[in-house]
């Protein structure tokens, strides 16, 4: 059953297509445009669409005109058709002769117009379907694409790459057209040659060389160059001679300067051309040099002088040199003037630009002006009327605040918004060591100044007076005259003197010492010593030093007197069995009713002082 349905399809199919040649012809589409195949795209250069709806009657066409495809465009096509002669149905030879059945019926049913034969299209890919007059279906291609192989199966690109294309073309733009030279227009730079061989009916790769006498620069689809056209082209140690690289000569013999033009040799040993004094290069100083100009006056016409060079004078305020808030204006002689706008000032000039001329008080600068509307204006007098006290002067300071200050010769009293007087009246008005003098506390005159004493005296200042003394080592009235003594230590006179009153005297005066003493100078100092006579009895002395002494005693059976003895004791004490031996002396464990001989003790150590510097010392022997 499913087979059968299939076959009935394609038989109806089948009529459809034939339709169309049965109304119009053999070579012939729908509605009577020829059926022709796309031409290639260099026959169809200048060529432009006029309508859009090739098969069918366009709107675009005159008189609702046949819209065709003429193999590059689709163009109208004359007036309208003739009448269509009543369609006559043809019977595929596909279709079976089969009994009445249903497949019989649903051929029957496809010979009669479709209400809309498009809904779904029968065409292929990239293709239009139109209803012709008698209700079919018509596919034609999308202008720019040909059957694959017909437009029921679908259509596309003429190609795509080059060899979808015939030999000896090219695709491009979806179009087979002839191979182009690949070396036109040469893709080569300038001084390259361009190359390209033939493999087979193909073109090789393009191969840019340089001309015979250039090299890359730097490569030949840039360009050549020569290899030179100065000395700094070439390596250390070559010049450029006829554009090519060479063996360096002299490179100032010959000069290869122009005229006006100075050669030298610079370190590495090429020349350097500089123009003489005054002149400029015309155009380089190796053509030569000359003043093209030097001022604007040395130019022609609306030229001005830039850099030695005559330029045409441009217009100064395109682009404006001035800055935001500044109007350019050309003035007299040509140059630009730049202005503030109204209400505006520099900034700090007008070709930075322009600002108001305030925003805030110290925007305006001076004390005397405050910021008012973003102008400057006179500031109010702070002193008027004066805050200041009597006897000042009312002035204002930077922030215009007044300022109090005292009249010449005066000082506040005691400040100057209160007031301001003289310094003193009387003597007591100033400070000690000051006196009133003109209501000024000046310094006291110095009561030593000048100096009342005698030569040689000190001055010193005591209240109102001055007191004169004379210095030490030295005597007399300070008054008249100070005379300077003999010494002013013991040690710069002589040992058996002492320096007393700055002259070197004997010490050992009348009272120096008592009668039964003698005095003898040691060292300066007055020493009292007093001779001792010994007793007959040979002393037994005894010298302990830092401990107590005892008498060895006799065996107490049979006691003896013991013969009287002179000790010295020094730093310690002395016994002798009993208290009260010696100076300061004490005794330990002896019993009192023990007699004891009587001795004599020396003491070392102590003295006795009568004058300055005089210290006898007691001897008793």
């Amino acid at each position: 059953m499913m087979l059968k349905s299939l076959v009935a399809l394609f038989a109806f199919l089948h009529t459809i297509s034939a339709e169309p040649e049965a109304f119009w012809g053999p070579g012939r589409t729908n509605q009577g445009c020829l059926n022709t195949a796309p031409l290639p795209r260099n026959q169809c250069a200048g060529k432009i669409s006029v309508c859009w709806s090739p098969g069918v009657r366009d709107t675009d066409c005159p008189g609702h005109g046949l819209c065709c495809f003429d193999g590059c465009v689709n163009l109208c096509q004359g007036g309208p058709p003739p009448p269509l002669p009543i369609p006559i149905p043809i019977r595929s030879p596909l279709i079976p002769v089969v009994p009445l059945s249903p497949v019989n019926i649903l051929v029957r049913r496809a010979t009669r117009t479709p209400s809309n034969p498009c809904q779904p299209t029968p065409c292929g890919p990239n293709t239009i379907c139109t209803v012709n007059n008698d209700g079919n279906a018509i596919c034609n291609c999308v202008p720019g694409m040909i059957p694959k192989p017909d437009t029921i199966t679908g259509c596309g690109p003429e190609c795509v790459r080059d060899p979808d294309c015939p030999t000896a073309e090219v695709c491009l733009n979806q179009r087979c057209v002839p191979e182009p030279d690949p070396c036109n227009p040469s893709p080569c730079g300038p001084g390259a040659v361009c190359s390209a061989q033939k493999q087979g009916n193909r073109y090789s790769n393009p191969i840019c060389r340089c001309e015979p006498g250039l090299i890359p620069n730097p490569d030949t689809i840039t360009g050549c160059k020569p290899e030179c056209r100065i000395d700094p082209d070439c390596f250390s140690g070559y010049v450029c001679d006829n554009q090519r690289c060479v063996e360096k000569p002299d490179p100032c013999d010959p000069s290869p300067c122009g005229p006006g033009a100075v050669c030298t040799v610079n370190p590495l040993g090429n020349a350097i051309c500089r123009c003489q004094p005054g002149l400029i290069p015309n155009p380089d100083t190796i053509t030569g040099c000359k003043p093209e100009c030097v001022i604007d006056p040395d130019c022609p016409g609306d030229y001005i002088c830039e850099q030695q060079k005559c330029i045409q004078r441009p217009d100064p305020c395109d682009p404006s040199p001035c800055g935001p808030g500044a109007l350019c204006t050309v003035g007299p002689s040509g140059n630009p003037i730049c202005r503030c706008e109204p209400g505006l000032i520099p900034n700090p000039d007008t070709i930075t630009g322009c600002k108001p001329e305030c925003r805030i008080d110290p925007d305006c600068g001076s004390r005397d002006y405050i910021c008012e509307n973003q102008k400057c204006v006179n500031k109010p007098d702070p002193c008027d009327p004066s805050p200041c006290g009597p006897g000042t002067m009312c002035m204002a300071n930077k922030l215009g605040n007044p300022i109090c200050r005292c009249l010449a010769g005066l000082i506040p009293k005691p400040d100057t918004i209160t007031g301001c007087g003289p310094e003193c009246v009387i003597d007591p008005d100033c400070s000690t060591g000051y006196i009133c003098d003109n209501q000024k506390c000046v310094e006291k005159p110095d009561p030593c100044d000048p100096n009342p004493c005698g030569n040689g005296a000190i001055a010193t200042t005591i209240g109102d007076r001055c007191d004169c003394k004379c210095p030490a080592g030295s005597f007399g009235d300070p008054s008249q005259k100070c005379t300077q003594g003999e010494c002013q230590r013991d040690e710069e006179c002589t040992d058996q003197e002492a320096c007393v009153d700055y002259y070197c005297i004997n010490p050992c005066m009348d009272l120096t010492c008592q009668k039964e003493y003698f005095c003898r100078v040691i060292r300066h100092v007055p020493v009292c010593g007093k001779q001792y006579v010994p007793e007959p009895i040979e002393p037994k002395s005894v010298f302990v030093i830092g401990q107590s002494y005892k008498e060895f005693r006799q065996e107490e059976a049979a006691p003896r007197a013991a013969a009287p003895s002179n000790v010295f004791v020094i730093g310690s004490r002395h016994g002798q069995g009993s208290r009260g031996g010696g100076y300061g002396g004490s005794s330990r464990g002896r019993s009192p009713s023990k007699s004891t001989p009587s001795n004599s003790a020396t003491i070392i150590g102590s003295r006795y002082r009568k004058r300055r510097h005089l210290v006898p010392f007691l001897f008793q022997f």
